[in-house]
């Protein structure tokens, strides 16, 4: 029986944390950065942009168990959204080609959760209906849910910075 796999799409700290760990436990990694580090070699690094159509069209050859996408805009601007979201699920989707993964998971945000004072939020609070930025990662997620692969979404909240990073 082989390894298991996962591919890590926009691996970065989170992606290689997961990564690392699944490697010390006999699993096979690749990961996806758009400039990927030479001298890391605990994955099977791939240079690729997942917002340009085509760039993941080698996926369904690697053909991965498992997918961790952790997405990030290409700018932060709404364009920059779209592109690092739904087009990037998109590109994702395509790439996969006929090859079925046994899950897929997104790793998304809080920014999706119409409250903005600071309240508690849990998966049944409204979404945002009117943050252009916030609308692009709820259409990446809904992109996920309605492919033919069992998928989960995890909005994060915290995850990233300084003394408060969780």
């Amino acid at each position: 029986m082989s390894s298991p796999s996962l591919l890590i799409v926009g691996c970065g700290q989170l992606g290689k944390e997961v990564g690392l760990r699944l490697v010390h436990q006999g699993w096979r990694v690749g990961a996806i950065r758009r400039h990927p580090p030479t001298a890391d070699s605990a994955f099977e690094w791939f240079a690729a942009d997942y917002s340009d159509a085509g760039s993941l069209d080698f996926v369904e050859a690697w053909q991965p168990d498992y997918i961790l996408m952790t997405p990030t805009p290409t700018s932060m601007d709404e364009a920059g959204y779209v592109a690092g979201f739904p087009l990037a699920v998109s590109n994702l989707l395509n790439g996969l080609g006929g090859h079925s993964v046994k899950h897929l998971l997104m790793a998304s945000s809080t920014r999706v959760y119409a409250e903005a004072a600071g309240g508690w939020v849990d998966e049944d609070s409204p979404l945002s209906a009117n943050d252009p930025r916030a609308l692009a990662i709820i259409e990446a997620e809904g992109k996920c849910l309605a492919s033919n692969h069992p998928a989960t979404i995890v909005r994060c909240g915290g995850i990233y910075g300084g003394e408060s990073s969780r």
